[in-house]
């Protein structure tokens, strides 16, 4: 009788935890289809930059050379970033958390940088409008500090932009954290999961 009562309670919460599995998985392939969509956007950008800064930087003179070589050079470190992360997005496909512990630690790891790079990107766009006030003194080398400023707040501006919007994009993924946080209790001695029917 204990055996068919132990089957009967493991039938009733079958559905729901295949259901908090379910959740897991959706938002941990959402994370991931975020941060893989977010790398190759980049990493296109990069590829662009490159070929048309080498391009352009041989067959232009004066600022706008120098502008077109910083968007080459940039844009290497740009690519030296988004191409190992894309690899490793891509890679995870196979190993997603398991855990809602380790998923929102995840997710919360990739809101931090994308904010942290937010900051960042403003001191880009920043240097470079130093860039080219310097250049504005001076004679010797106005064309190479102004062509580098501003590249530097065109890559900076990008970024900003791409940096902001994957955090807002991150951001419905982290709804669907808090949905799934809603059916676990805590209280001083345990924690439970409130199942509804």
């Amino acid at each position: 009788m204990k055996k068919f009562r132990l089957i009967c309670l493991l039938l009733l919460l079958s559905p729901a935890i295949r259901a908090q599995t379910t959740a897991l998985t959706d938002l941990n392939q959402r994370r991931l289809k975020v941060q893989t969509s977010a790398m190759s956007v980049l990493s296109g950008w990069s590829v662009a930059n490159i070929a048309y800064g080498g391009i352009a930087a041989a067959q232009t003179s004066g600022s706008t050379k120098y502008f077109h070589r910083m968007n080459l050079y940039w844009n290497i470190v740009n690519l030296g970033i988004a191409a190992p992360s894309l690899i490793g997005s891509l890679r995870q496909r196979n190993n997603l958390p398991t855990t809602l512990d380790e998923s929102i630690e995840q997710l919360h790891g990739l809101e931090k940088t994308l904010l942290f790079n937010a900051g960042l990107d403003v001191g880009y766009v920043m240097g470079g409008l130093y860039l080219m006030e310097r250049a504005k003194n001076s004679p010797d080398d106005h064309d190479r500090l102004k062509g580098f400023g501003q590249s530097v707040i065109l890559q900076g501006g990008f970024l900003l932009l791409f940096d902001g919007v994957t955090y807002l994009a991150l951001r419905k993924s982290h709804r669907k954290a808090a949905e799934l946080l809603k059916n676990v209790q805590f209280t001083g001695q345990s924690v439970g999961v409130v199942l509804e029917f």
